[in-house]
């Protein structure tokens, strides 16, 4: 598929300050067109008076006749042919206007230009022949029906023709002067007769004048209900952010493509940016924004001039594209566009990778309705995002079944909260790097009735997804708490806490409610939050965390490394631990610059006064090497696997034995 340069729509059009020049050029051509479209307005009136036309020459040519009728002079009858020409030629042009099917402003203008070459000699003639007639024709009713035919021709034609007033003007110029200038050449009592003739020529011209800026002000003011009129319908039709059609012309345009089925088939593609919510979480709505403008005018580059893409909401992207079309023939425009979109985005000294998802479904093998057909896009979409995020899939049948379990699984889930026994703790014991058990991690399992244990992996994306993160969050805290205060020891519980619960309600609260009910002192808990969080940098996480440090609470840093980790909020959100995501345990020994790396963390830890803690430890060669690298605490299979809470008393008592640390055999 080819694209065309010009068919990107500019990033923020409707809301940038500064046009472009490209933009500029638009402009001005919108303005001459509806200048162009205006002119034509005003000539138009010309064409539909046929008959008006036809009586406006009655007069000249019965006067012609009259005069004919007085004199033996050939000149009448002369005059008599010019004006007949004259008018056969006038209604030509009008009929052949009239005739065109849907005559344009250019068309209009053309026929206009004729016209009025036609309309300028009649004034001409007829002027001429008045003044002659008045002149040659020593007859006082020739001379009457003359200054009477030349006087009344023009108070017409300031009528009939104000829309146009230089060629009214100039017809009645060409009528009136001759005539005034016959009675000065004759004198006497004729100047008085010049002197009205002066002042109703003035006052001709200004009722044209006044008409003509009449009919100006009321297009304008067509014009501009008109523009608002296409604002409006601009606005309910386009994303104001991007620019892009939204959602319903869209689905507009769905309707009429799926109109056109089977004989016309389309492809749908649906997109969604990766990891964009990451880069709105850490660097505001701002950059955010500025992603999205630059995306959306990334994919309308892509596509084909005829071919429509909208902005659905958030981060979502859909487009139609016209056409039959195979997987085979739309597979490689899809991966130039995922190729396209995401490349590299710099915004000022930020450089931000974040690539693009893609599903897409055939019509009208996928479906001969619009909301089926967008809804297999989307299906394809989230295989796309399942199966590593940066790719695209084909809508498939199979997919529907898989997003039919998918759902079975989420109303499971939400079940399994109101169910004793299903969702569960198991805990896994963290050690100091010189050996001492210091407290466990609380980890969530759920124990499913039919199929066995589901692993967190797979139903924690559905809690966030379902908005039951935060209740579990909440069953979880309370949970573990309870299982702590029964332990024989001072020993810590760490709880993971998700994104949406530190956003949530009266978290202070509930973390209080659940120490009080269990009855364990806020010293033992610790809550651990990913950088997520902390990178949203706002005021209200910032107070949220002072306070639960003021109750005792311990807060730790998970996963630390793998995001966009900076020293800047490590400065400046109150926390009392990181910890090192496993990928850099399990890398040592093999990748050279995890062990670097490692050192750097803990380092830099000591020195903000912060404990560092390496979970995924497996073996007593990666244990060795993270007491040489400073690491403070651990946790891994190397210990003991996670275990449920009816086994953590023989783990205690195990682990605080007086021997070596080794590796332990699963507990439970």
């Amino acid at each position: 598929m080819t694209t065309k340069a010009g068919d990107a729509y500019p990033a923020g059009a409707m809301i940038a300050p500064s046009r472009t020049e490209e933009e500029c050029g638009r402009t001005d051509a919108a303005d001459r067109s509806w200048q162009q479209d205006e002119a034509a307005t005003l000539v138009a009136p010309l064409f539909d008076r046929l008959a008006s036309l036809c009586v406006g020459h009655v007069a000249p040519l019965s006067l012609c006749l009259f005069v004919a009728t007085r004199t033996e002079s050939a000149w009448p009858v002369a005059f008599l042919l010019i004006d007949l020409a004259l008018l056969l030629l006038r209604v030509a042009v009008v009929v052949g206007h009239r005739r065109l099917p849907a005559p344009s402003p250019a068309d209009t203008l053309r026929a206009a230009r004729r016209y009025f070459a036609v309309g300028t000699a009649w004034a001409i003639a007829t002027g001429s022949f008045c003044a002659l007639a008045y002149l040659l024709v020593a007859d006082g009713a020739t001379q009457v029906l003359s200054a009477t035919l030349s006087m009344g021709t023009v108070g017409g034609i300031a009528s009939r023709n104000a829309t146009t007033p230089r060629f009214a003007m100039a017809q009645i110029s060409l009528i009136m002067l001759p005539q005034v200038a016959v009675d000065i050449s004759i004198g006497g009592w004729h100047w008085t007769k010049v002197t009205m003739e002066v002042i109703y020529f003035i006052a001709l011209c200004s009722i044209v004048r006044r008409h003509h800026a009449d009919i100006r002000r009321t297009l304008q003011a067509q014009r501009e209900r008109a523009d608002m009129v296409r604002r409006s319908e601009h606005v309910a039709l386009h994303d104001a952010l991007t620019g892009l059609p939204n959602r319903i012309m869209f689905q507009n345009a769905m309707a009429q493509a799926v109109g056109g089925l089977p004989a016309a088939g389309f492809t749908v593609f649906y997109l969604d940016l990766d990891r964009f919510k990451e880069v709105y979480d850490s660097l505001g709505h701002g950059v955010g924004d500025q992603l999205l403008r630059e995306a959306g005018a990334r994919i309308r580059g892509c596509l084909r001039e005829g071919d429509l893409v909208a902005r659905l909401g958030g981060d979502e992207f859909a487009a139609i594209l016209p056409g039959r079309s195979t997987a085979e023939s739309i597979a490689p425009f899809a991966e130039r566009l995922i190729r396209m979109v995401g490349h590299g985005y710099s915004f000022g000294d930020t450089r931000l990778d974040v690539g693009v998802s893609l599903g897409i479904a055939l019509a009208p093998q996928d479906g001969r309705d619009a909301d089926l057909l967008l809804r297999h896009a989307d299906m394809a979409l989230y295989e796309a995002k399942e199966t590593g995020r940066g790719t695209f899939r084909f809508f498939d049948p199979a997919m529907a079944e898989r997003l039919q379990a998918r759902h079975s699984l989420m109303a499971d889930l939400r079940l399994a909260l109101q169910r004793e026994g299903e969702l569960v703790l198991h805990f896994q014991p963290v050690v100091r790097i010189d050996g001492g058990l210091l407290g466990f991690e609380a980890l969530l399992r759920w124990r499913h009735p039919r199929r066995g244990m589901v692993p967190p992996a797979e139903f924690i994306p559905l809690a966030e997804e379902s908005g039951l993160i935060a209740e579990i969050d909440a069953w979880v805290l309370r949970r573990a708490c309870a299982e702590a205060a029964r332990w024989q020891g001072p020993y810590h519980v760490a709880v993971n806490l998700s994104p949406a619960r530190l956003e949530g309600r009266d978290l202070i609260g509930a973390v209080a409610a659940a120490l009080a009910e269990a009855g364990l002192p806020a010293t033992r808990l610790e809550l651990e939050i990913t950088e997520a969080v902390v990178l949203r940098d706002s005021q209200r996480t910032l107070d949220l965390l002072q306070q639960l440090r003021e109750m005792g609470v311990r807060v730790a840093l998970d996963d630390f490394g793998t995001g966009y980790s900076s020293l800047g909020y490590l400065r400046s959100f109150p926390l009392d631990k990181l910890k090192i995501d496993r990928s850099f345990v399990r890398d040592l020994g093999e990748a050279g610059t995890a062990a670097p790396i490692l050192r750097a963390i803990a380092s830099m830890a000591e020195a903000l006064g912060l404990v560092t803690i390496a979970e995924g430890v497996e073996t007593e060669a990666q244990l060795a090497l993270l007491r040489q690298l400073g690491v403070a605490q651990v946790q891994g299979y190397l210990f003991s696997r996670p275990c449920p809470a009816e086994a953590v008393p023989a783990l205690i008592a195990t682990l605080t034995r007086p021997v070596p640390l080794r590796a332990l055999p699963e507990a439970g």
